[in-house]
């Protein structure tokens, strides 16, 4: 593509009028042959009508039909270099000092032990009110690929964001294979972090049904013998929608159907909306991992299949990573589709029929 260059103005005079409209002052003329008219905006015998200056509407824009036009060489298009997330984290990570493990410990309610978990944990600012936290997101293959942040908010909760340009993961503690117990996958780091402080295995979901096709990836060698349960949260509005269970139902009905086992629901116990926030009450009175094997046994005792569905919704909403994620998971759901190096790929097999229309659910399928 050729880009025009930008010419230098003269204005008209009585010695030299405007080319177009013969005008001794108001119009320019510049030194490659453009004419900026302020009294003509249409068609002129004998030269080539532009439109309007898009810097002042006042003035049209002509050049001789016979003049050629002066170019000048292409420029070079800057490379579109993704970033790096993960030196990203780790420039945020050197920040995170005790006085930093302090204040987020007392913000989340949790111990400051804990944060050794997620080591790339960082800080990003500071204002009066405190520290912003940085918390990776990871894909399926424990790559960074987003970071998400917690800032401070005076008059209420702390405003939770993405840095621009970062996509939505999970949230991966270290160690959380080799921590006993059903795989736990719960909504967000704090309660990730939460029940890492109890000594359970936990995933962190990027929102409530966010994540599937990385936790398929996480999770397609764990032993069909170790239950995994998705942790819905207690947020129903009155009289409204729940989705915090909806959410859970959906992702524990996809992930089923793509690792070919089953995956109850397991709700919050009553009284807390998260299990961070009960096992805050909990601990008040009881150790972390005390706290941790009863909650653990609360969850058990009343996981459950998710109900069957219809046709996977996406609801639009201004939170464009959610409506992503949920487009990305309907998709998943059609028999025959599987994920390739971030495309939905489908598999088609010349010598069988066609196959049913979608499903609800991932589906992992090797071709």
């Amino acid at each position: 593509m050729n880009h025009t260059r930008r010419e230098k103005l003269t204005a008209v005079t009585p010695e030299s009028p405007c080319p177009v409209c013969a005008g001794d002052h108001k119009c320019s003329v510049g030194d490659g042959g453009l004419i900026l008219c302020g009294r003509r905006d249409g068609p002129v015998l004998g030269f080539d009508h532009r439109g309007p200056s898009r810097g002042d509407g006042q003035f049209h824009i002509y050049r001789r039909a016979d003049a050629p036009t002066p170019d000048r060489p292409n420029k070079p298009n800057k490379p579109n270099t993704p970033r790096d997330w993960g030196v990203i984290a780790r420039e945020y990570a050197a920040r995170f000092d005790a006085d930093a493990r302090t204040e987020l410990s007392g913000r989340l309610e949790l111990p400051p032990e804990v944060f050794s978990a997620l080591p790339l944990l960082g800080v990003c600012g500071r204002s009066v009110s405190g520290r912003t936290f940085t918390f990776p997101e990871c894909s399926g293959d424990r790559r960074v690929i987003g970071l998400s942040t917690r800032e401070p908010n005076p008059d209420g909760p702390d405003t939770k964001k993405m840095i621009a340009g970062g996509k939505r993961g999970l949230a991966i503690p270290d160690g959380w294979r080799e921590r006993p117990g059903p795989v736990l996958l719960v909504e967000g780091v704090s309660d990730t972090l939460a029940l890492t402080a109890a000594g359970l295995p936990a995933l962190g979901r990027p929102s409530n049904t966010g994540g599937g096709t990385d936790l398929v990836a996480l999770l397609g060698d764990l032993p069909l013998g170790r239950p995994v349960y998705v942790v819905g949260e207690n947020d129903q509005k009155e009289g409204g929608p729940w989705p915090g269970r909806e959410g859970a139902e959906r992702t524990a009905t996809a992930l089923g159907s793509a690792l070919g086992r089953p995956v109850p629901v397991a709700m919050t116990p009553a009284g807390a909306k998260d299990v961070r926030q009960w096992l805050a009450a909990r601990t008040r009175d009881a150790a972390w991992d005390v706290a941790g094997q009863e909650l653990v046994a609360e969850l058990s005792r009343t996981a459950e299949p998710p109900p069957r569905r219809g046709r996977p919704e996406i609801v639009v909403t201004t939170e464009e990573h959610v409506v992503n994620d949920a487009a990305a998971d309907a998709l998943m759901g059609a028999d025959g589709i599987y994920q390739r190096g971030g495309q939905l790929v489908r598999v088609v097999r010349l010598d069988e029929p066609p196959r049913p229309g979608p499903r609800s659910g991932f589906r992992r399928t090797r071709p």
